[in-house]
């Protein structure tokens, strides 16, 4: 694509909302082969785009020019979405610029909430929908740490890894919906959804009322993988949707971490695997929003509050007065050195004196 036809090169001269009506908007998205570089392109050079078949019609082929005529003189009326839904185009300076670097960026997302918190740092944390405890409790740490080091948490929006996720990041976190704004799903993470709306935001590049199908998925993960400049993945399979977005974030060069697993878990083989094709493993100490390890060595305090029998996460952190970060923190150490064992969330000393 020649620079002067580039999105980045026009962003400057595009620094208010456009004023083509939603109406018309609606008309031109729907057109087959009309995607969002070509509709940026012929937006720069002619604003009007019912002057855009006869004035700059020989920049498209004669198939897609015939069927943008039949959309500009059509009767298609634009989805009724909530007056509290923003709609980002393409063409607006609010659209987020990472997206441009997809073969096949979205045309637009409606969003509802903080549309601000699209212009800021992301990491993406994803993984499997029936995690673990323990994966639960490092996907919501690793939120909690990404959101202290000034990054907005975006995720699916999906119960397991990507709900966690959200909860530790909930006044600064975007769950990219595989459906309608309105048409939210899974419904168990209904209130999840409402807590997040609070101060984060839901965002879809579907009208409000588009069901959730299996196709919408794998283009919600695109979106999640483009926004964000690091990606960490907690568990998932081989050919889990989590994979899927770590490979689209790895083609376009953002920093992938994966928190590593025992070989024996089918969880623990998509970021396994990662880590063997050269993603960074994450530790509860990684350079990933600076969860602090006070020490390598078993804590004397944390030692002392795990005694003989067998704790939760929760308990650890009221027994400390800790936030459950820290405790998940120096847990994780001593775990992966082989001090502790942990069973249905509980954790006790493998060998004690």
């Amino acid at each position: 694509m020649p620079i002067w036809l580039s999105p980045a090169f026009f962003l400057s001269g595009i620094d208010q909302q456009c004023a083509m009506d939603n109406q018309l908007w609606w008309r031109i998205s729907r057109v087959r082969g009309l995607n969002a570089h070509v509709i940026y392109q012929l937006y720069a050079i002619e604003p009007d785009p019912t002057r855009w078949v006869d004035g700059v019609g020989g920049r498209i082929d004669g198939a897609v020019r015939a069927r943008l005529s039949a959309a500009l003189s059509g009767a298609v009326v634009a989805p009724d979405n909530p007056q509290h839904d923003r709609l980002i185009r393409c063409i607006d300076a609010a659209y987020p610029a990472p997206l441009w670097a997809l073969p096949d960026p979205p045309k637009q997302l409606w969003v509802r909430g903080n549309a601000a918190l699209l212009s800021r740092p992301m990491s993406a944390i994803v993984g499997s929908r029936d995690a673990s405890v323990d994966g639960r409790y490092l996907a919501y740490a690793a939120a909690e740490a990404a959101r202290v080091d000034g990054h907005c948490v975006i995720s699916g929006g999906a119960r397991g890894i990507d709900a966690a996720a959200h909860a530790g990041a909930l006044d600064c976190t975007v769950a990219v919906m595989g459906g309608g704004l309105s048409r939210q799903h899974p419904r168990e993470c209904w209130s999840l959804f409402e807590r997040i709306l609070a101060r984060g935001a839901l965002i879809s590049e579907v009208a409000a009322d588009t069901p959730p199908r299996a196709g919408l998925f794998p283009r919600r993960n695109r979106i999640i993988a483009a926004l964000c400049q690091r990606l960490l993945v907690v568990q998932g399979g081989v050919d889990s949707g989590s994979l899927i977005t770590a490979r689209i974030a790895l083609a376009m060069d953002r920093d992938i971490w994966a928190v590593p697993g025992s070989p024996l878990l089918l969880n623990a083989a998509g970021p396994n695997g990662l880590i063997r094709d050269g993603a960074q493993v994450w530790l509860a100490d990684s350079n990933w929003g600076r969860i602090e390890l006070h020490s390598r060595q078993p804590s004397c305090e944390l030692g002392h509050a795990l005694g003989e029998k067998a704790h939760s996460v929760p308990e650890l952190a009221r027994a400390l007065g800790w936030p459950q970060a820290r405790v998940l923190a120096g847990l994780t150490a001593l775990k992966l050195e082989g001090c502790i064992a942990v069973a249905a969330g509980r954790y006790r000393w493998k060998y004690h004196a």
